[in-house]
Formats: structure tokens, sequence, C-alpha cells
């Protein structure tokens, strides 16, 4: 058994799982199809442009705002068709006009039978059922590489607990034609500022604890001894912080250009008035992006500012 699930005005897809929120406007987290290869690239692009529908199960799904998807397209052997994975990509992004850093991720856990924990996932902040390990390492993993907060793995219980009891960590429905194959996704959407307040919270109230020797401090901090030493240490996380706090509205060579800028491009190109070069093309698509996420944008062309 398969479902039907289209992308844009492309050609039905076949899908055998599904990953999906009705009720607080998440979407389509994941999906796996099948279809013929010829459209992939098509149904690919159409899959990350703005405003597109997603129609899955009767429902229709917004691709907004756009560039959200991760695909993976893999043709089978001597035959037509190919296999297409899209899940959501993971993203910390600053709500301009709330002025406030969010962190989206998502948990993907593939089991091979039933978890009863995860299948009954309800909002008990004082249970003492264990949280299984496969929803912990994939929730600190997510949040580890999102935060710009310092995360210890042993909060992890403590901030599932909390984030699903305020509804900020929720489980999405999975649709899947393979009775035996069994996969649970959960969505994660929490502010910085409401993270930080629930690890303060959480250490005021001895529910987490920084070190175990309340008395010293931990291993990693005894030994820095000035900036230099302290950049070495945590590098990795100064460095995904300030990739974080800077997400480009145009990634050449990564992110597609709009088919109207290819459209208005080839036209000038053929009337022989304009002919872009691609760092042109480039500038013009990310001041589009921009422009339509804000109302002003700066175009710097200065030596040093880059390509």
């Amino acid at each position: 058994m398969s479902y039907s699930l289209a992308v844009g005005k492309q050609p039905t897809l076949r899908a055998n799982i599904v990953a999906v929120d009705n009720q607080r406007n998440l979407g389509i987290a994941f999906f796996s199809a099948f279809g013929y290869a010829s459209n992939m690239d098509g149904i690919c692009k159409e899959l990350n442009l703005r405003s597109k529908d997603i129609c899955f199960g009767s429902h229709y799904y917004s691709t907004n705002p756009g560039g959200r998807y991760e695909t993976i397209v893999s043709r089978l052997h001597n035959s037509d068709y190919a296999h297409l994975v899209a899940f959501k990509k993971d993203r910390c992004y600053t709500d301009e006009r709330a002025n406030e850093e969010i962190m989206e991720g998502y948990v993907f856990i593939d089991s091979e039978e039933n978890i009863p924990y995860l299948d009954t996932f309800t909002a008990s902040i004082e249970t003492d059922e264990e949280i299984p390990q496969q929803l912990i390492d994939g929730f600190y993993d997510k949040l580890y590489k999102l935060s710009p907060l310092p995360v210890i793995k042993e909060w992890s219980s403590y901030l599932i607990h909390q984030l699903e009891a305020y509804n900020m960590l929720v489980p999405l429905k999975v649709t899947s034609s393979d009775p035996n194959h069994k996969m649970y996704v959960f969505a994660f959407n929490v502010k910085v500022r409401d993270l930080q307040q629930l690890i303060t919270q959480g250490l005021a109230n001895d529910r987490i604890e920084i070190s175990h020797d309340h008395n010293g401090v931990s291993e990693t901090m005894r030994n820095v001894e000035g900036l230099d030493s302290y950049l070495a240490s945590f590098r990795d996380v100064l460095a995904r912080r300030i990739q974080n706090s800077f997400v480009p509205h145009f990634i050449p060579g990564q992110d597609e250009y709009s088919p109207m800028l290819e459209e208005l491009v080839e036209y000038e190109t053929y009337k022989g008035k304009l002919s872009l070069y691609d760092a042109q093309k480039d500038v013009v698509q990310a001041t589009c992006n921009a422009l339509g996420k804000q109302k002003a944008t700066f175009i710097i062309g200065e030596m040093g500012v880059g390509r």
C-alpha cells in the first residue's frame, strides 16, 4: 500500500512514509516516496520554493518560507524510477518581529518494534517512567548543534519533560505503508530565552546540576588558562554560534535561482540588452530573498566583502 503525494504542479509521487502535523502548523516534516526519475529534479526544486503546496491525504501544506527541505534522491537499479527522501532542516533563526532567537529541530527515530513510551507520549513532567535512550540521544544531538547556550547531556531528560509539558516538544503523526517498520518523529520549537529560563529554574530547584562536585569546577574549565586556551577549548561551540547567527540569503552553488529571475535573465540576454555574470545573478537573487522577508536591504560591493 502507498499514498499519493504531490508537490506543486509536479507529477504525483507514491509515498510509503509521511510524518505530518495538522494541529500546530508544522506541516510535513518528512516523507519517503517513489516516482519517475525524470521528475525528481523538478520536484526537489519546487519543494524548496516559496508558496508551493504539498498535497497529502486531501490536505495542503505550504512550503513557506522556502529552502526548508534537505532532499536525497537515489535511482532504482535498472529502472526508470527513483526514491526521494525529503526532511525539514533544523535551524536557529531570529524572529524579526518579536526580536526572538528561536531553535527548531526534528528528531527521527527508526525502530524494529514499538516503543511504549513514545507511543503514549503525553505531557507529564512528574512521570517516573524512564525516557528511551533513542529520544535522549536524538534530542541532545540536535539541541547541542542548535543551542547558543551550553547544554549538558545529563539535562536531556529534564529538558524533554519540560518542553513536552509546555508543548514545545511534540510528536508528529507518522503514516507508513509497512506495519513492520516503526518510525517516530518529534519536533521542538523553543525560544533561546525560554530555554535559558528552564535551565536556570532547573539549577535553582536542584532538578539538574552542572557538576557532581559542587565545590569545584569542571575538568575543562580547570585547564583553561587565558583567552587563547578558552578559544581552543570552545572553538566548535563558538563557530556554531557565529554560523547560526548569520544565515546567508543565498548560497551560490547550493541554492537555486528563482524561475522568474531565470526567465528575466534569459529574455534580456536574448534581446542583447543585458547579460549577467553568475556573481551578479547571486546578488540579485540574494536581494530578492531578503526583500521577501524584510522591507529594505543593503548591497555592498566594496573590496573585501566576498563574492
